[in-house]
């Protein structure tokens, strides 16, 4: 009976440890503050990124709240409100920006396939 539960808790303990060792994708997080200092952005840029963040964030939402929506249907709709979004984040920055930027997901993404 020992053998048996000293058995398990090592079972219970190994599926832990490999299960801890599991991590997400880094992602970089456009909108982050340190983010922005680190590409440089102006507090103009900033401000104008807030802006644009507070615009989205109410239509957002909504969709995430409309249980009228299928999961599919609002999986599409959020891609469609990111995208626009993601349009106008790039026209407030700047070649320079976007190339650190461009360089940055590069690095991440390698990091990822490790």
């Amino acid at each position: 009976m020992k053998r048996v539960l000293l058995m398990t808790m090592v079972l219970l303990a190994l599926n832990f440890a490999t299960s801890a060792q599991e991590k997400k994708p880094a992602v970089l997080k456009y909108y982050d503050t340190e983010l922005l200092d680190e590409i440089g952005a102006t507090a103009d840029q900033k401000a104008k990124i807030v802006a644009l963040v507070k615009e989205f964030q109410p239509q957002l939402i909504e969709v995430n709240k409309d249980a009228s929506l299928t999961a599919d249907e609002k999986k599409a709709k959020l891609k469609v409100l990111y995208g626009e979004r993601a349009v106008k984040y790039f026209k407030i920055l700047t070649e320079e920006q976007k190339a650190k930027l461009k360089v940055m997901q590069a690095e991440m993404n390698k990091n990822n396939t490790k």
